[in-house]
C-alpha cells in the first residue's frame, strides 16, 4: 500500500480491515461448502453408464470414481477447469458424500473446511471400502485440526489392516526412492532447466567423479567457464555420449551427435537484424537467437531447422490420412487440443475432420485439409464423436477460434488466448 494511504488511515483501520477480511473468509468458505455439496450431488447423479469390462477391476480413475466421462468434462468446462482438475474435485466430493459419512456430516455442518475434507477423500477413494471406513471412523472427529502426518499414519494403518498388498507395495516404493527429474516443462527463455536426482550412493560417487573428469577436460580444452558451469556442461556431454550399455554400444558418430529440432518463428527481417525468438521442440519453450547459436556451436551437433509453415495457407490431400506437412501446419496453428480449457499438446493429439470425411466418395466433402482439420486430444475427440459435443471453426479478431456446444447446451468459445464461456 502506498505510504500516503497508510499515513492517512485512522488508528483503528487495521482492526476494521481484519474484521472485514474475516467476514469475507467466512463467506468464501460457506460458498465453497455449497459448491462442494453441489459437486457431490452432480457426481452421484452421473454414474458410468457403460462399463465394458464388467468382470474386471476398474482401470481408469473415472471407473474407480464411478463418474461418467462426459459429465466430468462438462463439469470441468462449466467451472473453468481442466478435465483432470474437474475429475479430482468430483471424485473427492463423491467420496466424501458416499464413503466417508461421518466426515460428510461435519462438512454439512460447517465444522470441517472443504480443503481438509478433500485432503482426506483424496487419500481414500482409490482404496477399498474397508480402508475408507477405517479412516472415517478414526479421523472424522478430529478432521478440523488433524495434521498431514496424522492423516498419513491413519491411512497407512488402514492399508496395513485392510489392504496388505497395497501396504507392501507402498513399503517397497518408500524403500527405493531413487529418481531423476528433468524440468523441461518449466524451462525459461534462457534455455536452462533444473535437474533433480536421488541416487544410490555408489552411483552418485561415480557420477561425481565423471563430471569432475569431463569438467577438467573442458578446462584443458580452453573453457573459461566456472567449475559449476563446466560440470553442468559435462552432464550434457555424458548424456550424448553414454547412450548404451556393453551389449549394444552405439557408433562413434551416434555417440557424438547432438540432435536438435528447432521451430524458427522468425521473419526474414528478424533474421537479418539478428533478433527474435525460436522454439525448441523438445520443451516447446521460447529461446533467444543467442541461445540457439550456443547450442549449434557445440562440436558434433546435428541441427534440423524446420521453417515455420504459413498456417494461413490451406493445404489438402485427397487421402483420409493427413500428410506430414498438413499435420505440422495444424499442430503449429492450434498448439493444443482446441476443446474448452484443454491444455494437451497438439503434437500428440488426433486430427479431427470437422466435416466428416466421405470414405465412399472423398470428393463430395469432408476434405483432409488444414481448413477442415483441428487438433483434439483423444478424450475430447471421443466426446465429439460419441457424446454429442459439437464445434465449428469461426474467425475472430484473435484468429481462428472454435465455438463449442455441449450436450447441456452451454457454449464456449475457444480461441488462441484461451476459453470464454458464452452462457
Amino acid at each position: 500500500m502506498p505510504a500516503a494511504l497508510h499515513d492517512t488511515a485512522p488508528p483503528d483501520a487495521d482492526a476494521r480491515t481484519l474484521t472485514g477480511l474475516t467476514e469475507l473468509a467466512g463467506d468464501a468458505e460457506a460458498a465453497e461448502r455449497r459448491f462442494f455439496i453441489g459437486a457431490a450431488t452432480y457426481a452421484v447423479a452421473h454414474p458410468i453408464v457403460v462399463w465394458t469390462r464388467a468382470d474386471e477391476e476398474p482401470e481408469t480413475i473415472e471407473e474407480v470414481a464411478g463418474i461418467d466421462e462426459s459429465a466430468v468434462a462438462e463439469f470441468a468446462c462449466a467451472t473453468g477447469r481442466t478435465y483432470a482438475s474437474g475429475l479430482a474435485y468430483l471424485s473427492a466430493a463423491k467420496e466424501c458424500a458416499t464413503r466417508l459419512p461421518r466426515l460428510w456430516v461435519r462438512v454439512l455442518a460447517g465444522e470441517v473446511s472443504v480443503w481438509r475434507a478433500r485432503l482426506i477423500a483424496d487419500r481414500t477413494y482409490c482404496r477399498n471400502a474397508a480402508v475408507a471406513e477405517y479412516v472415517d471412523a478414526r479421523l472424522a472427529a478430529y478432521a478440523h485440526s488433524c495434521s498431514f502426518a496424522q492423516l498419513d499414519r491413519t491411512v497407512a494403518a488402514a492399508n496395513a489392516a485392510h489392504d496388505p498388498e497395497l501396504a507392501a507395495e507402498q513399503a517397497r516404493a518408500a524403500a527405493d526412492g531413487r529418481r531423476v527429474l528433468i524440468g523441461t516443462s518449466t524451462a525459461g527463455a534462457d534455455g536452462m532447466v533444473e535437474v533433480y536426482a536421488t541416487l544410490d550412493a555408489a552411483d552418485a560417487l561415480d557420477l561425481d567423479k565423471a563430471l569432475g573428469q569431463v569438467a577438467a577436460d573442458l578446462k584443458a580444452a580452453g573453457s573459461e567457464d566456472s567449475l559449476d558451469v563446466r560440470r553442468s556442461m559435462a552432464l550434457g556431454e555424458l548424456g550424448r555420449k553414454q547412450l548404451a550399455l556393453d551389449f549394444g554400444a552405439p557408433s562413434e558418430e551416434a555417440k557424438n551427435r547432438r540432435n536438435l529440432t528447432l521451430y524458427v518463428h522468425l521473419s526474414q527481417a528478424a533474421l537479418e537484424a539478428g533478433v527474435g525468438i525460436g522454439r525448441l521442440e523438445n520443451t516447446r519453450i521460447p529461446v533467444t537467437l543467442d541461445q540457439i547459436r550456443t547450442w549449434c556451436s557445440v562440436a558434433g551437433t546435428k541441427v534440423t531447422v524446420r521453417p515455420v509453415l504459413d498456417t494461413g495457407t490451406v493445404r489438402h490431400t485427397d487421402a483420409y490420412e493427413a500428410t506430414p506437412m498438413i499435420r505440422e501446419a495444424v499442430v503449429l496453428r492450434d498448439g493444443t487440443c482446441v476443446a474448452p480449457y484443454c491444455t494437451h499438446s497438439a503434437r500428440g493429439a488426433d486430427l479431427d475432420h470437422i466435416e466428416p470425411f466421405d470414405h465412399a466418395h472423398p470428393a463430395r466433402g469432408g476434405p483432409t485439409s488444414t481448413a477442415n482439420l483441428t487438433a483434439l486430444c483423444r478424450r475430447h475427440h471421443r466426446l465429439k464423436t460419441h457424446a454429442g459435443w459439437t464445434y465449428e471453426p469461426i474467425t475472430t479478431p484473435e484468429g481462428r477460434s472454435y465455438l463449442w456446444t455441449l450436450p447441456s447446451s452451454h457454449r464456449y468459445l475457444r480461441g488462441p488466448t484461451g476459453t470464454t464461456p458464452l452462457d
